[in-house]
């Protein structure tokens, strides 16, 4: 393939996958301007890559982000009390693995790209364009295979659990004095319990379903706990005037046994317990409000 061709081809996946990715996080954004650094930063690389002028620049920045991304994800991956936010849209459902599959041949995809760059107007010998092409089809075709598998499978929703009572751990409450140990939620009704990050606009976003929709849970308690600080905690639930819903309880998660204990690190990640407190459902990434109320109602 011509590096010219190869080049722009490259440059337009670039410029679909963050615009795509960028609007997504726009349209789910629930915050301040923190939030939205991230998927502004996203659209400002696609008007980079949109421009041919500016398209290597393009290139620069889209490696930029994807290296940081992937860089933060390892970090949070290999750091147990620590999760990660997923991204927008399709990608919101790939695994952990996936995600870093995806963005390492993303990462070799904007490599790709750049050295054609310097190309495009010069001979290049048999063996450069061999290894371009070659490493450019099997990027492609490992980017299709999670983001097909990604849109055609939902997140698998058996944790191997299901059946099991709720483990036993610690909740610290948002006075920063009150612990609640999870053994002392009363049987009887259904209860929802949701891991969540304080800086996340997909948890935000399902915080916000649920309380617009509180009155359709009416039985239903919920468990809001996180990893983070208690003083982020309780921001948060100022944001959302949680305090004012009596079947809503917000709390530090101390010792991240949740997620330790489902063995997962993304968030948001919800679960539903019946009213003999043995899990039956879980959510991996927002859980849809629509779907909550049905579980509740079965």
């Amino acid at each position: 393939m011509k590096p010219r061709i190869l080049y722009n081809i490259i440059a337009h996946f670039f410029m679909i996958l963050f615009l795509y990715t960028g609007i997504a996080k726009l349209m789910d954004m629930h915050g301040g301007f923190a939030n939205m650094a991230l998927p502004l930063a996203e659209l400002s690389v696609v008007v980079l890559l949109f421009m041919p002028a500016w398209r290597l620049r393009g290139l620069w920045g889209s490696l930029i982000l994807i290296s940081l991304f992937t860089i933060y994800l390892l970090t949070l991956i290999f750091r147990n009390n620590n999760v990660y936010c997923n991204c927008g849209g399709i990608i919101e459902n790939l695994r952990p693995g996936q995600h870093l599959i995806f963005n390492f041949a993303c990462i070799i995809l904007a490599w790709i790209g750049i050295a054609s760059a310097r190309y495009q107007k010069t001979p290049i010998d048999a063996k450069f364009k061999w290894i371009t092409s070659s490493l450019s089809l099997l990027s492609a075709g490992l980017i299709g295979f999670t983001i097909i598998n990604a849109a055609t499978t939902p997140p698998a929703e058996i944790t191997g659990k299901e059946g099991a009572t709720l483990p036993s751990f610690n909740l610290l409450l948002t006075d920063s004095t009150t612990h609640l140990n999870t053994r002392d939620i009363p049987a009887g009704q259904p209860f929802i319990v949701m891991e969540f990050s304080p800086y996340c606009p997909h948890c935000k976003r399902e915080i916000a379903d649920i309380t617009s929709n509180i009155k359709k849970f009416h039985h239903t308690h919920f468990y809001l706990i996180s990893t983070f600080p208690i003083t982020d905690i309780r921001k948060l639930s100022t944001q959302f005037s949680l305090d004012k819903y009596s079947n809503i309880t917000v709390g530090m998660d101390t010792t991240n046994a949740i997620l330790k204990y489902f063995n997962w690190h993304a968030i948001p990640f919800t679960t539903i317990y019946d009213s003999r407190k043995k899990l039956a459902r879980a959510f991996y990434g927002r859980a849809e409000i629509a779907t909550l109320t049905q579980c509740m109602a079965d």
